[in-house]
């Protein structure tokens, strides 16, 4: 507030400093400093154990096993050496998914269609965009009457990948065939071949044949009745 007439400078000046002071913490003769922020410690990374290392590398050695024997049509040795592989990943690894829908893909040709089911369920969990996994499991379903999901599975295959011919061919099972109208409304019927020169010769002398035997019969028929015996 401005000072009242008649109050001496210095007094004014003095009062202003008593009602600053009041909002300072007292001087106990120390200086303050101001609080450090307490360092993080970075959690240690973990060791690499070497045991994982070798059953990693046993596994890739499985998968080639049993891809090898897929390709001669062992699929229950395949199936089985691919679940040896897959005990020897850890749990949602991203090299056990490729296992799983090879798993899937023998189940597939075992007609075992509940476990390709399964299987390739197992993969997807790992990797969700593979496509291999989602036209197998489309092909089970399909095996099993159920066309809804086999044809969802189908376009969300093409889906992440546009250029899988299995998921192609799967997808035109599930379209409707076009019928086409003839002049009745019904279907039209195919055009005639076309007769080639060798078939119509061959036509052309059978009628021939046909003419010269009705030709012999009514000249038969015509002579008179012992014509050809002697008196």
């Amino acid at each position: 507030s401005p000072p009242r007439p008649g109050t001496p400078r210095c007094v004014t000046h003095r009062q202003r400093h008593r009602s600053q002071d009041r909002h300072k913490p007292p001087y106990t003769g120390v200086a303050l400093q101001p609080a450090k922020m307490a360092k993080t410690k970075k959690a240690p990374a973990a060791p690499v154990d070497e045991d994982d290392a070798i059953f990693q590398q046993r596994a890739m050695e499985l998968k080639e096993e049993g891809n090898r024997l897929f390709a001669e049509r062992q699929y229950k040795l395949s199936s089985a050496t691919f679940e040896q592989g897959l005990k020897l990943m850890a749990t949602g690894a991203p090299e056990a998914a490729a296992l799983h829908a090879s798993r899937g893909a023998c189940f597939l040709h075992l007609r075992q269609y509940a476990d390709v089911v399964v299987e390739t369920t197992r993969a997807l969990q790992i990797s969700p965009m593979f496509d291999k996994a989602l036209v197998y499991r489309a092909r089970a379903y399909n095996a099993i009457g159920n066309a809804k999901k086999a044809k969802a599975d189908t376009v969300a295959a093409l889906a992440v990948n546009a250029k899988n011919d299995e998921a192609k061919a799967m997808l035109a099972l599930f379209e409707p065939k076009k019928e086409v109208q003839g002049l009745g409304g019904g279907l039209a019927l195919p055009p005639p071949k076309k007769a080639t020169k060798k078939a119509a010769a061959v036509e052309t002398n059978a009628m021939a044949v046909a003419v010269a035997k009705e030709a012999e019969t009514a000249a038969v028929d015509a002579a008179p009745q012992g014509a050809g015996k002697r008196l």
